[in-house]
């Protein structure tokens, strides 16, 4: 062979054992490559000529950048994907991504997601990243082999036929795409199966009153839209078998949900960044989406929903009481240091925590100087006072991990909880690259002479 004749030249005398591999484990290999990488390959010997004629996944994302307006390059890669799919064998494909950033013959890309398609291709990712609407083949939204569709769209509509039927699909991915009425609807109850949705960076044109998501077999669901679509709408979730449920946007009118007894996490970043809404409106729709999350055992949240939560009156009677919660995530920063009371409710609605992770990043003129002053005001007062009904707070915390900069106030939450977590056994602490030795050997110091109920625990200090 071509290979073992080079080795021998160069004084090598090694077994080519690769080419020696069933071509299914080739095709495996070859699988994790860019298309174009495969395909060169078959200029290493007669053994690999036609390998990845039969790789299962075609991936043409890098192909066509987003800077280059040469005719001559666009030609080369509409020819290039065009002698793939010719000269590629009939075995069925597992997954085709392209991404198209220039101008091409649309004609000619339907006609590539057609090709994959009689293939019984499961999975199609699409970027279009053009101005122009694209106009998919109906053949797309009538796929019995597809289990996975991900488009993102760069704010083109989304132009469905009058008939859709995706029996497979299970993952459904829509990135900047724009909806028009209801056309997420349609496509939803044309999933029969439909297992994992993301919504990402959409918009909808027009006035949007209501938000629904319907779907028996739903199981993960995320938002993520940083857009004022939703601040004037009504979200609905009807989604009995969600497991996972995140939400990254500005808070809605009103969420209505179904039941959520099977849900398991959580991930909860709605902002009340919003005119359209007042303090209580956003107040009672941050405690009615607390209130449909009961059942949860891992939840996250973002210090812009702690935010959300400090015009309740009387939270603490308002919170539902998470019985299954065992992790609880917290994103904080310098200005939730004015939702303490939100946070202490939180932690008082969770009497089975057992694991709590914090994110923390304080102000610039948060940081310390880590002289003795610093020390010594640190101990002045606890960061919740406690009375005698909070004290079994943290009868079953047993991790407390905290990423940060090693601010006052970040010390100071720490050292609360080291000193009232009964059960406590690991304190992990990643600071920033600033805090320095010295300044690992004082934090030491100072938890160690800070009284605590856990006589067991550790601390660990670690770079983030």
């Amino acid at each position: 062979m071509k290979t073992q004749r080079i080795l021998r030249d160069n004084g090598i005398h090694e077994e080519d054992r690769i080419s020696k591999l069933p071509d299914s484990i080739l095709h495996h290999i070859l699988s994790f490559l860019l298309t174009r990488h495969a395909v060169s390959t078959s200029i290493l010997s007669t053994r690999w000529r036609y390998v990845w004629t039969s790789v299962p996944i075609l991936d043409f994302t890098d192909l066509l950048g987003y800077y280059t307006g040469d005719q001559q390059v666009i030609r080369r890669f509409m020819n290039f994907v065009e002698r793939v799919l010719l000269f590629r064998d009939t075995t069925s494909i597992r997954k085709f991504s392209i991404g198209i950033h220039q101008v091409c013959d649309d004609t000619r890309i339907n006609a590539w997601i057609s090709a994959v398609i009689k293939r019984k291709v499961q999975e199609i990712s699409l970027t279009y990243s053009l101005g122009p609407p694209f106009v998919f083949p109906h053949s797309i939204f009538n796929c019995d082999s597809l289990t996975s569709l991900e488009l993102d769209m760069n704010y083109c509509s989304l132009n469905l036929p009058s008939s859709i039927c995706l029996p497979n699909l299970k993952i459904l991915i829509l990135k900047c795409v724009a909806f028009e009425a209801n056309n997420l609807s349609k496509l939803l109850s044309s999933c029969p199966i439909l297992e994992e949705l993301i919504i990402e960076d959409c918009i909808w044109r027009g006035n949007m009153n209501i938000f629904c998501i319907s779907s028996p077999t739903l199981k993960r669901l995320t938002i993520c839209t940083p857009f004022e679509d939703f601040e004037e709408a009504v979200i609905k979730i009807y989604a009995p078998n969600l497991m996972f449920f995140q939400t990254i946007s500005f808070s809605p009118k009103d969420f209505v949900f179904g039941q959520f007894s099977s849900l398991i996490g959580a991930d909860i970043g709605t902002s009340c960044d919003t005119e359209f809404l007042t303090e209580e409106e956003k107040c009672n729709t941050s405690i009615k989406l607390l209130q449909a999350l009961f059942n949860i055992k891992v939840l996250k949240v973002s210090c812009y929903f702690l935010t959300t939560l400090e015009y309740a009156k009387d939270i603490a009677n308002r919170l539902p009481t998470f019985h299954n919660l065992i992790r609880l995530d917290m994103n904080l920063d310098y200005s939730c240091l004015n939702n303490k009371d939100e946070m202490l409710a939180l932690l008082q609605a969770s009497p089975n925590l057992e694991h709590l992770f914090l994110s923390y990043r304080s102000d610039d003129d948060e940081e310390h100087d880590s002289d003795e002053s610093f020390w010594e005001s640190i101990n002045v007062i606890d960061f919740w006072v406690l009375d005698a009904a909070h004290i079994p707070l943290f009868s079953q915390l047993k991790t407390v991990k905290c990423s940060g900069s090693g601010g006052f106030a970040e010390i100071r939450m720490l050292s609360f909880f080291w000193k009232y977590a009964r059960v406590l056994k690991t304190m992990e602490i990643a600071c920033s690259i600033a805090f320095s030795i010295e300044d690992d050997t004082e934090l030491t110091k100072h938890f160690l002479m800070l009284p605590r109920l856990s006589k067991s625990a550790v601390i660990n200090f670690s770079q983030p």
